[in-house]
């Protein structure tokens, strides 16, 4: 399978600027295994560390392996090397990717690198969604076993970077078995996290399938709101509500994002927290004006501003990495 490196890690030049920041010897490879200038198509980051090479590996979509000789780097005392450890386990949390650390007898050499490039792509294959395909009105995106259809209320412009995610009039999940579901939400991500769900194994009506369609039920609504928000004549004892409304949103949207890929799915599973809300104040003064479709989304905010964590059935899964990270 051609893959395009661009589609296939889209954080490959923030890694770059990452890695610079410490080290200048630097060799990278594009996703079929050729040596690349580019730092926007490279998928793998080869660091000459006076004479001890660093290998970097980004080709997995929802991770960053790090393969270093522990003979040598953990007896490092310059701090170069973990001043390094710090800054990729700040860029992966803000990537919501995992950072997998290898320690090594020696250092890779070009046959081991080039096995990690060809096994790491016929990884990736297995767990990406496929690039977004299809026809004017109606477009498509599968994994192995499941796919997502979206019929769309405009003719799709491929001319238009991102046409294929606009203008969705309704959304499918289907199984090569000839199952299909009607996703009851226009929002893309959503589907997506349902159907990551299924490929694994899991069905619409088990508790992460009812959370996948909870999230993105808050989600629809918190947009929903906004629009209404911004046409009803906001005070200024509305700020607040909003500020934390959008907040409330980014969480769900990652969320969301997350169970997309395989890890982040399995990761997500075993970390979720149940959930339970508390009462809040009505919205007094918080509009000039309130129209019907603003009171009936009232209620159903509310209960999102009221949600809070039960933190005691959150199963802990942090590496020691970011746990070493935290303790900085």
């Amino acid at each position: 399978m051609n893959m395009d490196s661009v589609n296939l890690n889209q954080n490959s030049a923030d890694l770059y600027d990452v890695i610079r920041n410490k080290y200048n010897k630097i060799t990278m490879t594009d996703a079929n295994g050729d040596d690349t200038i580019d730092e926007t198509q490279a998928v793998q980051f080869d660091i000459d560390d006076s004479g001890t090479v660093i290998t970097i590996s980004l080709i997995d979509p929802e991770a960053i392996k790090v393969f270093y000789d522990k003979n040598k780097l953990d007896n490092d005392n310059t701090g170069k090397w973990e001043d390094l450890i710090s800054d990729l386990g700040k860029f992966t949390v803000g990537k919501t990717l995992k950072l997998d650390l290898h320690p090594t007898d020696r250092p890779l050499n070009d046959t081991d690198r080039n096995k990690l490039t060809m096994q790491s792509k016929d990884n990736v294959a297995e767990s990406r969604f496929s690039k977004m395909d299809g026809s004017k009105r109606t477009s498509f995106q599968g994994l192995t076993k499941v796919k997502v259809k979206v019929r769309h209320r405009k003719p799709v412009d491929e001319n238009i970077q991102g046409s294929r995610s606009r203008n969705v009039s309704r959304i499918f999940v289907e199984t090569n078995a000839g199952e299909r579901w009607i996703f009851p939400f226009p929002m893309l991500d959503g589907a997506r996290a349902m159907a990551r769900h299924i490929e694994e194994g899991g069905s619409w009506n088990d508790r992460v399938g009812q959370h996948i369609l909870d999230l993105s039920e808050k989600v629809t609504t918190i947009r929903k709101f906004g629009r209404q928000a911004r046409t009803s004549g906001v005070t200024e004892a509305a700020v607040p509500v909003l500020v934390r409304l959008g907040e409330k949103l980014e969480e769900y949207k990652k969320k969301l994002h997350l169970m997309q890929g395989s890890r982040g799915y399995h990761s997500y599973r075993t970390t979720m927290a149940e959930t339970f809300v508390e009462p809040v104040d009505h919205f007094t003064n918080m509009f000039a004006r309130v129209d019907d479709d603003l009171v009936k989304l009232m209620p159903a905010v509310e209960r999102i501003l009221g949600e809070r964590e039960n933190t005691n059935l959150v199963t802990e899964s942090v590496s020691t990495f970011v746990n070493w990270i935290n303790a900085k």
